[in-house]
């Protein structure tokens, strides 16, 4: 093939330039590469008062030969704008702070991509909406905020 050719000219630049160990090394890397995608339809559980979020997803199945640095989660209320939530170290949350307190009949999604030393999912795994935040009880003792 054009290997041939290529040997014939330019062999001897590229040994003494060191370039030919280069390329062993360029082979490997592409086959370490950014992780798959998460699945996604995992539950969402937002805490009564709405100020912070739960969930569990699976761990990436295909970490793109390279371990999972974290995952980094983004959420959105009802049908706003997707925002930065946190980069979760492992594949869950537990009781997350939400930047703003949900509203009372509220409904959260969480979308979610794997991370390693190469970068991220291609495409984001959203969860299911959370049930809407619960309408908090009258305080009986009045009481100003």
């Amino acid at each position: 093939g054009n290997r041939r050719t290529t040997v014939h000219v330019d062999v001897e630049a590229l040994t003494s330039a060191g370039a030919s160990a280069s390329v062993g090394a360029d082979r490997t890397i592409e086959r370490a590469s950014e992780p798959g995608d998460v699945s996604g339809g995992f539950e969402v559980l937002v805490a009564d008062d709405g100020t912070s979020v739960s969930a569990d997803w699976a761990d990436v199945g295909d970490t793109g030969g390279s371990a999972i640095t974290g995952y980094r989660v983004e959420y959105r209320v009802d049908n706003g704008g997707w925002a930065a939530l946190t980069t979760a170290g492992s594949s869950s949350l537990s009781s997350a702070p939400l930047p703003t307190a949900v509203a009372a009949g509220s409904r959260v999604t969480l979308r979610v991509k794997a991370v390693n030393q190469f970068g991220e999912s291609g495409s984001w795994a959203e969860s299911q909406r959370s049930e809407p935040v619960p309408t908090p009880a009258p305080d009986p003792g009045g009481g100003g905020g």
